[in-house]
């Protein structure tokens, strides 16, 4: 009769351990991501491509897509495999009904901001002590009200 009851009060701290989606709960905070494993993930890519949406780590509203943008919010983050040799430029083509500021971090460190307005593009050199050998890349995009994205990723310079 103990070893039944020490298993079930083991049973039921066992399940009340599992963690459950919250639904309420913001993007980055519903669907955490480990950003260790680089399966899949390009340098660069364009959100016309299917392979765009494992690149999303949060802020990136999958519904508002129309055909050639999607549209991130005033926090959205992505996920790249750049290897981590060599000299990189981070680019990202966008458009902005009004002007913003924007403000760039690879890896939590600052690569600069700009001016948004209009359709155009940004590119700046991101340092090398910003990637991290087989790891993949998170690129966080700050803006005031978001971005509509065209493409976005790393190239050589």
């Amino acid at each position: 009769m103990r070893r039944i009851r020490l298993f079930s009060l083991w049973a039921l701290l066992d399940v009340s351990c599992v963690k459950y989606a919250n639904e309420y709960a913001p993007d980055r905070a519903r669907n955490p991501d480990v950003f260790g494993d680089t399966k899949g993930l390009l340098a660069y890519v364009s959100m016309q491509e299917g392979a765009s949406l494992k690149h999303f780590a949060g802020g990136v509203d999958l519904r508002a897509f129309d055909g050639e943008k999607r549209k991130a919010a005033p926090l959205a983050s992505f996920r790249f495999a750049p290897e981590a040799s060599g000299a990189w430029i981070f680019r990202v083509r966008y458009e902005s009904p009004e002007a913003q500021q924007v403000k760039v971090r690879v890896n939590g460190l600052a690569v600069g901001g700009f001016l948004a307005s209009g359709s155009a593009s940004w590119s700046a050199a991101v340092p090398a002590a910003a990637l991290v050998k087989d790891t993949a890349t998170l690129v966080e995009i700050e803006s005031e009200r978001g971005l509509g994205l065209f493409e976005l990723g790393f190239v050589r310079p």
